[in-house]
């Protein structure tokens, strides 16, 4: 939770950092794994590139016209011998295929696996080894070792390792993340509850008691029934908060009605200088929801919209239905919202105002998108000229919007 008095920016400056600090740490360890790799693939190829040249030397000097049998071999057999990671092709003066050597047991004798591989070999514009026996002309043709094309790969394999690796973790984080922080709220709504819970009780008895000593006094009797009216609206906070966390009941209701109820309540509670605009429509139009929790989420916003007016302007509210989706704008002329700030604005704890706890919105994205499987985003904000808030809703029957 952000701390009172922090300026937000400041606050989302810094986590940007921190992020774009680990994002840079990320990308100069695969940039060092790469260059390693790069270098070790550098050298595997020179050293093949030697052991290609010593195999060509030993098969010249053994199929050369000038070879005398009674020379000592073993060292020429043993270079050919050796090379058991190089795929070589033979390939005569004439075009035809003397021999493949490393593809494989069965497949050095395969006469048309060879073909296809030296024709593959010859598109990469490969230069190949001429073998001078006197005699004849035979020519080389080479492919990399498995363990050279492999080590090229692998720089790419761990790329997408540890892309994959880091993605998992951090939704993983962020998912038990998010359950602790719902155990945090749903913990903390019903404490709310219960601690409401005894003065309340207390304050309804007090009542009970003034007006059996007062109840021939008028004025006594008149403030006591608005006292009553202050504890029912305590008994409703009560009560909202303690379906925090459970599964509320949902009923269909006129989402016009709704909305007029809200209006109703707020309207004698706001400052002179804010004007609330609803015209409800005459089609009566029904939606699932929860009477209390939404009336909150509307109170809410219209107090949002109060506050980023600094208690002058006007809110307007409208309602657009169709076929399976209601859709409400609430609308303000405050100072507007930064772009950046678009989507933060419903994390718990944010807030660019001195005073508050900057739970206001989250409570309402909570509310909106579990409890009534709908959706609640900033549709509109620029700076200085205005904000405006989106509720969509499931036409009641419809299934929830995506």
């Amino acid at each position: 939770m952000l701390p009172l008095h922090k300026d937000p920016s400041k606050i989302y400056q810094r986590k940007s950092r921190w992020k774009i600090l680990l994002v840079l740490a990320g990308m100069v360890i695969i940039a060092f794994s790469v260059l390693v790799s790069m270098y070790l693939v550098k050298l595997l190829a020179q050293e093949e590139e030697i052991k290609l040249q010593q195999w060509q030397s030993a098969y010249e000097q053994l199929n050369s016209d000038k070879f005398n049998p009674q020379c000592d071999v073993t060292l020429l057999t043993q270079v050919l011998a050796n090379n058991k990671t190089i795929p070589v092709i033979l390939v005569n003066q004439d075009g035809t295929i003397d021999g493949g050597n490393n593809f494989g047991d069965k497949l050095d004798e395969d006469s048309v696996y060879l073909k296809k591989e030296l024709a593959m070999i010859k598109r990469s514009g490969q230069i190949p080894i001429m073998v001078n026996t006197g005699y004849r002309q035979i020519y080389i043709y080479h492919k990399q070792s498995w363990l050279l094309q492999l080590l090229k790969w692998y720089p790419v394999i761990q790329f997408f390792l540890v892309v994959g690796f880091i993605s998992v973790g951090y939704f993983l984080f962020n998912r038990a993340r998010r359950a602790e922080q719902n155990l945090v709220w749903v913990g903390l709504a019903k404490e709310t509850a219960h601690q409401l819970g005894t003065p309340i009780t207390a304050i309804i008895g007090w009542i009970e008691n003034l007006r059996d000593q007062f109840n021939h006094d008028p004025q006594t009797l008149y403030m006591l029934s608005q006292l009553d009216k202050d504890v029912e609206r305590l008994e409703l906070i009560a009560d909202r908060f303690s379906k925090i966390g459970s599964t509320p009941e949902l009923l269909p209701d006129d989402i016009h009605k709704a909305l007029s109820r809200s209006v109703q309540y707020m309207l004698p509670r706001l400052p002179r200088r804010v004007k609330l605009v609803y015209e409800p429509q005459d089609q009566k139009w029904d939606a699932a929801l929860n009477q209390h929790l939404f009336d909150w989420v509307i109170e809410n916003l219209i107090r949002n919209a109060v506050d980023a007016m600094d208690g002058v302007g006007e809110i307007r509210m409208s309602v657009i239905c169709t076929s399976d989706q209601v859709l409400i704008d609430i609308q303000d002329s405050g100072k507007g919202i930064d772009p950046a700030y678009h989507k933060r604005v419903f994390e718990p704890g944010f807030s660019t105002r001195k005073r508050g706890w900057g739970l206001g919105l989250s409570l309402a994205k909570r509310i909106i998108e579990k409890y009534h499987s709908g959706k609640i985003f900033v549709a509109q904000s620029i700076p200085g000229n205005g904000t405006t808030f989106r509720i969509i809703l499931p036409a009641f029957g419809q299934s929830p919007t995506n």
